[in-house]
């Protein structure tokens, strides 16, 4: 039968799992589900999604969520992760719905490696911005109807036009939420920011706590980038990470590698190696010097091809190897 060729999805997923500490979800924090409300909300009206569906999507993005770090932990940890899925199998709804978690519990810098192609990061930005960044934090505080601003990035777009673009009705900030600030957008992939640095200054109510304190990380602005998976964008954005450095040992990241098994993957022959070093292809050296950046920087990588992944050196502990689960 196809079914021997094409197995069927299932219902339950598969875990495999190290331990881990348990803290997901934070009862104290359930006043704080703000975007996962508004993406769920979003996916139900806006893509017809049957509640089994809805719920699916719920328990998986929590198996994912509960096994990174705490993002108000005291000692830095760095998880790394896989999700596999069947192709078009909706790896990026779960991985757009881990973001809404993640943010709403306090992960304030997500990056996300949209594949090696333009059209790839323009898709997925594109549909983070709809579905889950929403109008308000796109425009801030942009007036679309004042011709002397010129046009935003989406002027264009029918979907913005036909209101398919999530919009909360407010700015989330109004209402003691976290704003999203996009670090890309319009088309191109990041830029050395120069001057705009700032965007990646997270603000403390309170300088003498670390950022991930409560007390100063759930205020904090959240802040996106898409990036390709190419060497001089990834370079760009490790050079701009280091203007910050003092400030990037506290903030609880989340690095979303879509398409994990292209390019990420160390793929130079370790006989061919010098004694006593690890040789790296451009963009895997690139990755694993983000995540040395980045100490509360958790790694999810998410293919349909796991085998790439699986058989990264378990013992080298700057690579992706998902030591801590695979879903």
């Amino acid at each position: 039968s196809v079914d021997r060729y094409f197995p069927p999805v299932r219902e339950t997923s598969t875990i495999i799992s190290g331990d881990f500490q348990a803290w997901y979800p934070p009862q104290s924090l359930a006043s704080r589900a703000f975007y996962w409300d508004q993406y769920k909300k979003h996916l139900v009206g806006a893509k017809d999604w049957q509640r089994d569906s809805d719920a699916g999507l719920d328990e998986d993005t929590r198996k994912v969520v509960e096994r990174i770090s705490d993002p108000t932990r005291v000692d830095a940890f760095s998880a790394r992760g896989l999700v596999v899925g069947y192709v078009q199998s909706g790896k990026t709804a779960n991985f757009t719905g881990v973001i809404a978690k993640a943010i709403d519990v306090g992960y304030r810098l997500v990056i996300v490696l949209a594949g090696t192609l333009d059209i790839l990061l323009e898709q997925t930005q594109r549909r983070l911005d709809m579905e889950l960044v929403g109008k308000e934090n796109i425009l801030q505080d942009w007036d679309e109807t004042d011709p002397e601003l010129g046009p935003h990035d989406y002027a264009d777009d029918r979907d913005w036009a036909d209101g398919k673009f999530i919009s909360f009705g407010f700015r989330p900030s109004s209402r003691d939420f976290p704003d999203i600030i996009r670090l890309t957008g319009g088309g191109n992939d990041f830029r050395n920011l120069g001057h705009g640095i700032v965007a990646l200054e997270m603000e403390k109510r309170d300088k003498l706590k670390p950022l991930y304190d409560p007390y100063n990380l759930f205020p904090c602005r959240a802040r996106i980038a898409v990036v390709k998976k190419n060497a001089i964008v990834l370079k760009r954005l490790v050079s701009d990470l280091k203007k910050v450095r003092k400030q990037l040992g506290e903030i609880p990241t989340l690095i979303i590698d879509d398409e994990s098994a292209q390019a990420s993957v160390n793929t130079t022959d370790p006989r061919k190696w010098k004694e006593g070093t690890t040789e790296r292809t451009s963009i895997n050296k690139l990755l694993s010097e983000l995540l040395d950046l980045l100490p509360r920087a958790e790694y999810v990588g998410y293919t349909a091809t796991t085998y790439a992944n699986v058989f990264v050196d378990p013992e080298d502990a700057e690579d992706i190897f998902p030591k801590d689960f695979l879903l």
